[in-house]
């Protein structure tokens, strides 16, 4: 996944997002 180095709010965004998603995971 490539993620542009130049916008550091986009990442902290993206992050977040990454995190809502894995905690919408089933933990096995």
């Amino acid at each position: 996944m490539a993620v542009p180095r130049r916008s550091p709010s986009n990442l902290m965004e993206l992050e977040r997002f990454c995190k809502e998603e894995w905690e919408k995971l089933p933990k096995n």
